[in-house]
């Protein structure tokens, strides 16, 4: 019997927070909300062998896109997303301004291309009340736009410890609602370049190249003869592995992310996430001229509601199955990927859960 063990990660995850709810219940945490919790748990994927859009429910590869395109692009309006059926973030709209229901404030877009970005008008009111306006003042600070540093700084420095996306500005997080509809969950990404070796290379020019690596070394060789052995030695000791490698624009190094997730609610949003981040780790790479290794996910407090009892218990008794593959056609640049560019090759899955519960 086939077993997805990176998936199958998560269906752990659920039981133990079945069996933790089984002896304990739920504890109160906010709003009126009670939830059952752990801390610290931590998955492996690896990117180089399949595409982890999880299985055990149906996953919508296209709204995760268009939602990572979304903040890629610096976009906070829900409408965009809506005009795209999308609706992952309606239910929080109407808090930031009550004239444009639809805007979210400083969530993940604003985080990502204009952090720590100031733009505030402060009305003068005299001991009357009258409004003056010349002593009313207007801040504006630039925000720093960490994609395109992100972006620069894997070309220039990729050995860097450094490579770092945040998403939490405590001016805004503990300002919510005031500011952003909802602290990021995603709170910081980290991305690491690790050189590949021969064997590595080799298997991505066998994953990539039409008719596999074998075709591609009879092509380059131009013999027109059967390639009996996986890498026949003749062909690479008269042309040289390292040119043939070369010739196809082989990658030389890979590029893995680990996600540091704040908050997890796993029934609704665990395993979308995993989808978002490992999808934004390709268009990174590709538009790094990098292969994808690995991503790791790791929570903080995952948990579910009172109320999601049952849908998790679902969940943790479902089939699982092989996740897909996912090619992209690279784009001119990390902005410009539409979802045309995308194709998910052989998704398999056990079906919807309908009404699924979400909690504010």
């Amino acid at each position: 019997m086939y077993v997805n063990k990176e998936e199958q990660q998560i269906i752990n995850i659920f039981q133990e927070l079945l069996n933790k709810y089984d002896k304990q219940g739920t504890r109160e945490v906010r709003d009126g909300h009670t939830r059952v919790s752990l801390f610290g748990k931590q998955c492996r994927f690896d990117l180089s062998k399949s595409f982890p859009l999880l299985t055990h429910r149906q996953h919508f590869a296209r709204a995760a896109f268009e939602e990572v395109m979304w903040y890629l692009r610096g976009q906070t309006d829900n409408q965009i997303l809506k005009d795209k059926n999308v609706h992952v973030w309606d239910l929080w709209e109407g808090q930031i301004d009550p004239k444009n229901p639809t805007e979210l404030g400083k969530i993940y877009g604003h985080m990502f291309r204009k952090f720590g970005e100031v733009d505030e008008y402060k009305p003068y009111f005299n001991y009357n009340g009258d409004y003056i306006p010349e002593r009313s003042s207007h801040t504006f600070v630039k925000g720093f736009d960490q994609i395109a540093w992100l972006l620069n700084e894997i070309k220039v420095n990729p050995n860097s410890s450094r490579l770092i996306l945040s998403n939490w500005d405590p001016k805004v997080s503990t300002k919510t609602p005031k500011e952003a509809v909802l602290p990021c969950c995603l709170t910081l990404l980290q991305f690491h370049v690790e050189e590949l070796s021969e064997s590595e290379r080799k298997r991505w020019l066998d994953a990539n190249y039409e008719g596999g690596g074998l075709k591609a070394i009879v092509d380059y060789c131009d013999t027109g003869v059967d390639v009996e052995d996986e890498y026949r030695k003749e062909e690479i000791q008269e042309h040289g592995f390292g040119n043939l490698l070369n010739h196809y624009s082989v990658p030389k190094a890979k590029l893995s992310s680990q996600l540091y997730q704040r908050s997890s609610d796993c029934t609704v949003a665990g395993g979308w996430n995993i989808t978002q981040m490992c999808l934004l780790t390709h268009l990174i790479a590709q538009q790094s001229d990098l292969a994808v290794g690995d991503f790791v996910w790791t929570t903080g407090d995952i948990h579910f509601y009172g109320d999601q009892v049952e849908d998790v218990r679902v969940m943790a008794s479902r089939s699982i199955y092989p996740f897909p593959q996912i090619k992209i056609n690279k784009a001119k640049d990390i902005f410009s990927y539409e979802w045309s560019d995308i194709e998910v090759i052989g998704y398999q899955h056990s079906g919807k859960i309908e009404n699924l519960k979400v909690s504010l």
